[in-house]
């Protein structure tokens, strides 16, 4: 039965919304009362202002602690994600798993999702340098893959899920479904899932902020700068700054995936080592602790003045974070990236002597936009959750030129650059192509014809020179018949003795050079053949169509748009 478009446009991603909602809400609480034993045991506290390298340096009171905590939960992730998901899903990162189940339509399970929510769960909660995007996208996914009965249905709940996943998390419902349109991309956009996600991002935002209480997520003084040639130069240059910047930060997961898919352990035993290692480099620089959460607004205020840690820490954050999520453990890449930009816009400004929260919010909102190539979503998340919306024309800018610099590197592999390349959309895609190029376009033309009053000893010999399975029958330059392979090896006894108009098809299907390949492909499927004659406007043959001509002409057009 098919579902109107109220059912399918507005109630069920308002019941996807309501479920993310919920469910985000037991994951950040959760995980916030794990983060809060996690500062009570390691003893984690900065005294501001930070004026100096030491003085980062003495923000554990328990350093040994911190370590200690994090291989434990790594070591808990590591079995969790064996039991549930299997060895090869232990290492896979959770944004990289669903947008690649978006693109092949598969990967979901319930099982599955436990163990991820429960893995970011542990490692954020036990200070790890990870966020709760991926997570909570995650989570929104899978009720949106729960709720599809059918593989178009599907693919526009995960993204709406996706969206409402973020929305909920972050108190960004706009953002929410721009990112849910813009996620699995690196240039271009879901359009057709703006509304459901629309829905259900607003729907999951209003039932966590009842929850958790409403308001922004980050609090920064951001003043109203004029725009000038000046400011405009420095925007352009720290874009630039930042696109160079995430296609280390890229390059830099790259490596270290590879380096531990290739390590000869248990794959359970991977995450610690990656934890283990995360946690040595947090302690050289204490400021990459966590998710960034509690060190923003004093960033934003001036608090961190050291201008080597300033450029030290998005160095130290980007590596904490790549050790630790690359390795398997639980958590997303929106935090530490967003929190590596802050810090990297801080440094600009102080380095420059401009405004420190402008450039805190710019280096959030580059750095994530052009790393996880959602430059649009960027914007708005940022804006939502700080109330920065002044500062949306500067950061086009800076995010512009970022993205630029950026290139082709994502944060997420599993992006695909354009949707026509995407598994999900491709049988859409080749039907496009076939509706519009024209049969004469790809046929195949001269016609090598044969004439009713030949042997089939004659066209027998003709089959197997040419190597083709079957001729077209014309007598004085009409179409009559046509005769195939099968025809001729159902009277291999008397090949001397019959002619084609004996055994020939007549009034065979055919096709008009001006219809489309689409139209060809319909006959073919209607008759069960698979090559058609193709008539000119005067009933004169000028060519055959083949299911190999319609193969060549989608491999043209998807050759013809590829990067």
């Amino acid at each position: 039965m098919k579902q109107s478009p109220l059912v399918k446009l507005v109630l069920v991603p308002a019941v996807l919304g309501l479920l993310v909602g919920l469910s985000n809400y037991l994951l950040l609480t959760g995980t916030e009362k794990l983060f809060s034993l996690t500062v009570k045991l390691t003893g984690y506290a900065l005294e501001f202002p930070v004026e100096e390298y030491k003085d980062a340096l003495r923000a554990f009171k328990e350093p040994i602690v911190y370590p200690l905590l994090l291989v434990l939960s790594a070591l808990a992730v590591g079995l969790i994600k064996y039991a549930f998901i299997g060895r090869e899903g232990v290492l896979e990162g959770t944004g990289n798993f669903v947008i690649k189940s978006f693109h092949e339509g598969k990967g979901f399970t319930v099982k599955g999702e436990l163990a991820r929510a429960l893995s970011a769960v542990l490692t954020v909660g036990a200070g790890g340098t990870a966020g709760l995007f991926a997570p909570a996208a995650s989570v929104g996914s899978a009720w949106g893959a729960a709720l599809a009965k059918k593989a178009g249905e599907r693919r526009v709940l995960v993204a709406s899920g996706f969206g409402a996943g973020i929305a909920s998390m972050f108190g960004a419902p706009l953002a929410g479904a721009l990112i849910a349109a813009e996620a699995f991309y690196k240039f271009d956009f879901e359009v057709g899932v703006l509304v459901p996600a629309s829905v259900a991002s607003v729907v999951a935002y209003v039932v966590s902020s009842e929850l958790t209480g409403y308001g922004f997520t980050y609090h920064l003084a951001v003043e109203e700068l004029a725009l000038s040639a000046e400011t405009l130069l420095h925007f352009l240059f720290f874009g630039l700054l930042t696109g160079l910047f995430v296609r280390l930060y890229a390059s830099l997961l790259e490596r270290t995936g590879s380096f531990f898919r290739r390590l000869p352990l248990p794959t359970f035993l991977v995450p610690p080592l990656g934890a283990l290692l995360a946690a040595l480099v947090v302690l050289l620089n204490p400021l990459s602790f966590g998710r960034g959460e509690l060190l923003l607004e004093p960033l934003a205020e001036g608090q961190v003045r050291s201008l080597l840690l300033l450029a030290l820490t998005p160095v130290t954050v980007a590596l904490a974070s790549a050790l630790l999520l690359t390795a398997g453990n639980g958590g997303g890449i929106f935090a530490p990236a967003s929190f590596a930009g802050a810090f990297l816009g801080a440094f600009y400004a102080e380095l420059f002597k401009l405004d420190v929260p402008t450039f805190v919010l710019l280096g959030m909102t580059a750095s994530f936009g052009a790393g996880a190539k959602m430059p649009v979503s960027s914007l708005i998340v940022v804006a939502e959750m700080t109330g920065g919306y002044e500062m949306l024309v500067p950061a086009a800018a800076t995010v512009g030129t970022a993205m630029l610099a950026s290139g082709r590197k994502s944060f997420f592999p599993a992006q695909v650059e354009r949707r026509f390349e995407s598994p999900a959309h491709r049988e859409e895609f080749e039907l496009y192509a076939l509706k519009a190029i024209k049969v004469k376009e790809f046929m195949s033309a001269p016609v090598y014809a044969v004439s009713p009053d030949e042997t089939l000893r004659e066209v027998w010999v003709k089959l197997l020179k040419l190597g083709v399975s079957g001729f077209p029958v014309v007598e004085n330059g009409k179409l009559v018949g046509v005769v195939t392979k099968e025809d001729l090896l159902k009277h291999l006894h008397e090949l001397e003795r019959k002619t084609v108009a004996e055994v020939m098809t007549e009034e065979p299907t055919v096709v008009s050079g001006e219809e489309t390949l689409y139209k060809a492909l319909r006959l073919m499927t209607e008759r069960g053949v698979g090559r058609l004659p193709v008539l000119d406007e005067e009933g004169n043959l000028v060519g055959i169509v083949t299911v190999t001509d319609l193969g060549r002409a989608v491999k043209r057009f998807f050759d013809e748009r590829a990067p």
